[in-house]
């Protein structure tokens, strides 16, 4: 199915959804039609997630333009992320201004610079690569955390509140390792009489017993597993066989409920980073908005995910005199500065530099209970 084809399906189901406005449509005669792109996987293991950002998306387009200032009607065009040249091609010829999503760090580095030379902007890629937000490129506005940001964060908090001396970091050597862990570097070289001991994995390893045997002989008063989800439940269970001391931090995107069900008792104590609330907590309006989504119980982050990216949309749009364009719309995002949002995070965009979420929440797994340790701990530090 082609993005013109997947744009009048879903265009359908904007119009039927409801509970997210008050006011009627403008009529057609008398508004300017804007168009935003939406990029996400329509088969394999994320599709199922995709449709939830993009049916959480196609809320907050129906709540923009049902309670938005008058003169614009939104319309999303979706695009099917497989074949990434054909799609992006359908949606310039679309007329975008704008395109979300983009999911995984292969996928939205390609998406990036195929819109790049068509200069149209790209919002909230699905991925945390390093590579999307620093140096700053001019037409990618990056949401989540980047991992080498995440990195630092984690050996932040285990210096400065843990009072650790000596870190350990088990990581998958992958981009998303090796991001995380050049974070954690930067912080341990910043800071005066701190040790690193730093072991390598490979992506599919199973065994992980001559790992944590090579952490343990270091005596490391925190342990950072930086890996894929899977790979750090069983680390974190060959932690606990081994009786290896210390604290244990992980990486957000590991924040999943499933890690007491893989990892058993070994998960509780884990310390980890949510940059986006759990879902009973945002605003009414927001549930609201999002409890006619299917799929929103299985895949609550990736509903509000999309429904972010529809906030960053609209408050850009808010910024834009006469006609929208993708230069207009470009300008718009880096004039929003910090913009809090109805999800209940912040999000910061300037001409130098699109920093995504500023900072995230520091939580440790307590009997299958996310306990909050700090609200506000800062992912943009010296």
């Amino acid at each position: 199915m082609g993005a013109r084809q997947i744009s009048l399906c879903l265009l359908a189901l904007v119009l039927a959804l409801a509970g997210c406005g008050r006011d009627p449509e403008p009529s057609r005669e008398s508004v300017e039609v804007v168009r935003l792109g939406c990029l996400v996987p329509a088969s394999g293991p994320l599709a199922e997630a995709g449709a939830v950002f993009r049916e959480a998306l196609a809320a907050r387009v129906l709540a923009a333009n049902r309670e938005g200032p008058g003169g614009r009607r939104l319309e999303l065009v979706v695009a099917d992320q497989e074949s990434l040249q054909s799609a992006v091609r359908e949606l310039a010829g679309a007329q975008v201004v704008a395109v979300v999503g983009a999911f995984g760090a292969q996928a939205a580095e390609a998406a990036a610079g195929l819109l790049a030379a068509r200069r149209i902007p790209l919002v909230f890629p699905v991925s945390g690569l390093t590579r999307l937000q620093e140096p700053t490129q001019r037409w990618v506005f990056p949401v989540r955390p980047t991992y080498t940001r995440d990195g630092r964060a984690l050996a932040g908090y285990a210096i400065s509140r843990l009072g650790a001396k000596h870190l350990a970091v088990i990581y998958e050597e992958s981009d998303l390792g090796r991001e995380g862990l050049a974070g954690i570097k930067a912080v341990v070289a910043e800071r005066q009489g701190i040790g690193l001991t730093a072991v390598g994995i490979k992506p599919g390893q199973s065994g992980f017993g001559d790992a944590v045997r090579q952490v343990k002989e270091t005596g490391p008063q925190a342990v950072i597993i930086y890996t894929s989800f899977v790979p750090a439940t069983l680390i974190a269970r060959e932690l606990s066989r081994q009786r290896v001391e210390g604290r244990r931090l992980t990486s957000y995107f590991n924040l999943d409920p499933l890690g007491l069900e893989l990892a058993g008792e070994a998960w509780n104590g884990m310390i980890m980073l949510r940059w986006l609330p759990e879902i009973y907590t945002v605003d009414e309006r927001v549930q609201e908005c999002l409890r006619g989504v299917p799929g929103v119980e299985r895949h609550p982050s990736y509903a509000l995910m999309g429904f972010l990216a529809g906030e960053i949309l609209d408050g850009a749009l808010r910024r834009v005199v006469g006609e929208v364009t993708d230069s207009r719309m470009r300008d718009a995002l880096e004039s929003l500065g910090f913009l809090p949002t109805a999800v209940g995070c912040t999000v910061g965009y300037s001409a130098d530099g699109h920093r995504g979420i500023t900072a995230v929440e520091v939580v440790r797994v307590n009997n299958g209970i996310y306990q909050t340790l700090e609200n506000e701990w800062p992912l943009w530090v010296p």
